[in-house]
């Protein structure tokens, strides 16, 4: 029982104090440099990352899947204008084609061939039906590099694209 008692420090030790960890101000300057480059990496995977020739044929093949979708689903015939600077929407009414929307521009080459001749002048170049049938055509797109890529109907069994 001799033992001699030191007192418990529950304090912490004033040379530590000052030192441990990091300032509110560090932590705000490490989460901006990291948004930052954040945003860039996002940026450059969604726009530069793809070539205009794959970014037109995506583009292009979700168009035509969304407009063969809305002609069966609402029973009416929709069409799309397809030039060589982009694409546009139209609708049938009783008083002949009506364009909406805005002209969707080609980011790079496409030409279009159809199969059959339109069958009134200035209707769309590609109809959708409400039986599902789409007009038949084939879209080419060329890269800078001379690699191609096509969208293509038969008439009967909706868009294909490759590439």
């Amino acid at each position: 029982m001799g033992s001699k008692l030191t007192p418990h420090r529950d304090t912490l030790d004033p040379v530590t104090v000052g030192t441990a960890g990091f300032t509110l101000i560090e932590l705000v300057v490490v989460v901006a440099v990291v948004s930052v480059l954040a945003v860039g990496a996002g940026l450059v995977a969604s726009r530069g990352g793809t070539s205009a020739m794959a970014s037109d044929l995506k583009r292009f093949q979700t168009k035509t899947e969304t407009m063969r979708a809305r002609a069966v689903q609402g029973r009416q015939v929709l069409g799309l204008y397809v030039t060589d600077h982009g694409f546009q929407v139209a609708v049938e009414t009783a008083d002949g084609w009506e364009e909406h929307q805005t002209e969707t521009r080609w980011r790079g080459r496409a030409v279009l061939q159809l199969q059959t001749p339109r069958q009134v002048p200035n209707s769309p170049h590609i109809r959708f039906l409400p039986d599902g049938r789409v007009s038949a055509f084939t879209l080419s797109f060329a890269s800078s590099g001379g690699r191609r890529s096509e969208c293509r109907s038969d008439g009967f069994a909706g868009v294909s694209c490759d590439g």
